[in-house]
């Protein structure tokens, strides 16, 4: 019997829900270090929904968790796997040359919670792999620009890259088993 509702229960949280969907969506409009604290598992989990909203969204006009910009409006940009690992380095090959818009809006303390990077390193390997996944052409400069609070995760806006810090303790969360 406890096995059976032990499958249930792993079943459902394969499923996300309208709430967790809104929980991930206000934990980006949240401090980044009100995220940081979070366990491992909650990141994870945002992680997760936010990819999984942004495959919903795909390529849709609009509002979104990663905007494109196109032809004077924005779309969404294409969807990420929720089982990507944006903070594996061997995901990243981008090889554009980053200029941060203020050098010290990320922070360059180390933090646990981004694996012992530390926030601007964080952002720098995000960015890579966002840029490489989106397919941003790697020979021009790309301006990173840190957008707390934002009502996004990142978006990509005349060849500026905004980065919410608070998607890069999603990101950053181990991947289960790990």
């Amino acid at each position: 019997m406890f096995a059976i509702a032990a499958a249930v229960c792993v079943a459902c949280e394969a499923l996300p829900t309208p709430a967790q969907e809104r929980k991930a969506t206000q934990a980006l409009e949240s401090s980044a270090e009100s995220l940081e604290h979070q366990p491992a598992a909650v990141r994870r989990e945002f992680y997760a929904e936010v990819a999984r909203q942004s495959q919903s969204e795909e390529g849709m006009p609009g509002a979104s968790l990663f905007p494109f910009a196109v032809d004077g409006g924005f779309v969404a940009a294409p969807a990420l796997n929720p089982k990507r690992d944006l903070m594996d380095g061997e995901n990243a090959p981008s090889a554009a040359a980053l200029r941060f818009e203020d050098f010290n809006a990320f922070g360059t303390d180390r933090r646990e919670a981004l694996g012992g990077l530390s926030e601007r390193e964080a952002a720098e390997v995000v960015a890579r792999a966002l840029l490489s996944h989106w397919g941003i052409d790697a020979a021009r400069s790309v301006t990173v620009v840190r957008s707390s609070r934002a009502g996004y995760a990142a978006a990509w806006v005349d060849g500026e890259l905004r980065l919410n810090p608070a998607f890069l303790y999603m990101a950053s969360a181990p991947a289960a088993g790990n």
